[in-house]
């Protein structure tokens, strides 16, 4: 609004000036008036262009008065010039500086940007080499844990097949143990001279050793004494020669000492250690087995399948389940008679009733010994009943 003002006042102070220029010019003329002694014509030409340098100086002063830029248009416009060329030569460097950093930033982000895709490159294969890794750690231990079973399972094979090495190495020794006893005991056989057979019962006795040690050596001696003369029988043996020998004479009193230390009442057996043959002693051994109830009322002592469908076997079978009772009741500690017998039948005819019964069925069937009733291994016989089972 200021620049109109301007403006306006310029038109109407240059109007004014004009006017009272034309109004001088014309009484110049008319009065025919000289300036410095020049003709009327020419001093209103005159004060014509005074007026006019008059309108332009006021006009000039007037804008430089009224306006700051104007004064600094007029009076500074060589300075400004020079500014303003240095500014545009500033501003052409600027720009071609700009230019130059706009490129290098082009670059830099195209660099950047490259750096980037390189960067998502190296995290998406870092991904992948740490999955691959993972998966190399599971196969790894899964691999570790696997050698650590073979491990194992190499050990114990290892010590299974040592194990199986020293048995075979044993089983060698013990068949060619056996097969020396194989070939006397065959030679015997043949010769008739084998008596008795290693690890057989040669006799048995009850020793009460809450006695005195001395009670006890009596006990064993007369049983020894009663064992030697049937061994010497058996053997064929003269009598100045012995017939019951023992690895040393410790064995008879350390026997005696454990019997009267231990007190109660005891199973005393003697079995041969090895094969024997007639015309040569018994090498033999004790077997001591305290005084204890081997069977309950009821309880199994030994069961057998038995076929009735062939009526011809029944009776024999039978008599070998009364063996088997028999040989059971040896090795769970009871005493023996003279003959080397454990059990009986409860009834003397219930033999006949289980055949006639195994029989009448026409079918194998199992047959099975219970004892009659409690029965101490000190207390013989083993009283037993045979039933069919269901």
């Amino acid at each position: 609004m200021h620049g109109w003002r301007l403006i306006l006042l310029l038109v109407i102070m240059g109007g004014a000036i004009a006017y009272l220029g034309d109004r001088i010019g014309l009484r110049v003329g008319k009065r025919r008036l000289t300036l410095f002694g020049i003709r009327p014509r020419y001093t209103s030409v005159i004060i014509t262009i005074l007026t006019g340098v008059v309108i332009t100086g006021a006009s000039v002063g007037l804008l430089s008065l009224a306006s700051n830029d104007v004064r600094t248009a007029l009076f500074h416009m060589g300075e400004i010039q020079e500014a303003l060329a240095s500014t545009r030569e500033r501003l052409a460097t600027v720009e071609r500086d700009l230019d130059a950093q706009q490129e290098r930033l082009a670059a830099i982000l195209a660099e950047r940007d490259q750096a980037v895709q390189e960067m998502e490159e190296a995290v998406a294969r870092l991904e992948e080499a740490r999955s691959q890794l993972e998966v190399a750690r599971e196969s790894l231990a899964f691999q570790e844990e696997r050698v650590k079973n073979l491990t194992r399972i190499g050990q114990d094979l290892q010590a299974h097949v040592d194990e199986l090495q020293a048995t075979r190495d044993r089983l060698q020794e013990q068949v060619a143990t056996l097969t020396q006893e194989y070939l006397q005991l065959a030679y015997a056989m043949r010769s008739g001279r084998l008596t008795y057979q290693a690890d057989e019962l040669v006799g048995a006795t009850i020793v009460d050793g809450s006695q005195s040690i001395e009670k006890v050596q009596e006990a064993l001696l007369a049983f020894l004494d009663r064992e030697e003369q049937k061994v010497r029988q058996r053997l064929e043996l003269p009598a100045e020669q012995p017939a019951l020998v023992f690895e040393s004479e410790d064995v008879f009193y350390y026997t005696a000492q454990q019997i009267a230390a231990q007190g109660g009442r005891w199973v005393v057996r003697v079995r041969a250690v090895n094969n024997t043959f007639a015309g040569e002693p018994l090498l033999a051994g004790f077997e001591l087995i305290p005084e204890a109830r081997v069977y309950r009322r009821g309880q199994v002592v030994a069961r057998r399948t038995i076929d009735g469908s062939k009526p011809e076997t029944v009776e024999s079978e039978l008599l070998q389940l009364l063996w088997d009772v028999n040989e059971q009741a040896i090795e769970d500690g009871m005493m023996t008679d003279e003959q080397g017998l454990v059990g009986q039948v409860a009834k003397a005819d219930e033999f006949l009733e289980v055949i006639i019964a195994v029989k009448e069925r026409g079918r194998p069937v199992e047959v099975v010994a219970r004892a009659r009733e409690d029965t101490w291994n000190t207390r013989p016989p083993l009283t037993v009943t045979l039933e069919l089972s269901s």
